[in-house]
């Protein structure tokens, strides 16, 4: 994964990487993995800018431009990240019938 990638597909890359943690194919994603986590702690800190500073590490971290929410879009659970990893758990539940 360590090829360049647009802002789309690393939000897509990136709501894999929040749904299933841990699953992770190489270094890139591993450090875009630990900067997820750093934004979740600095969202629940309501400290947005931190927050903002960590998801777009997270997106350089997979060669791509970060997305332009906030921190405070994160915090609300409104992020593109947050969406698609919601969406990749809903794929999920649908493929094992569980929805």
């Amino acid at each position: 994964m360590s090829q360049s990638m647009t802002t789309a597909q690393a939000t897509v890359r990136l709501g894999y990487i929040l749904d299933h943690g841990g699953d992770l194919w190489d270094e890139a994603e591993s450090r875009a993995d630990g900067n997820l986590r750093v934004a979740r702690a600095h969202g629940k800190a309501s400290n947005w800018s931190k927050a903002k500073a960590a998801l777009d590490h997270a997106y350089r971290a997979l060669g791509a431009e970060p997305d332009p929410a906030t921190g405070y879009d994160w915090h609300c659970g409104s992020h593109p990240v947050q969406i698609a990893a919601a969406r990749a758990d809903r794929e999920m539940r649908e493929a094992l019938g569980e929805v």
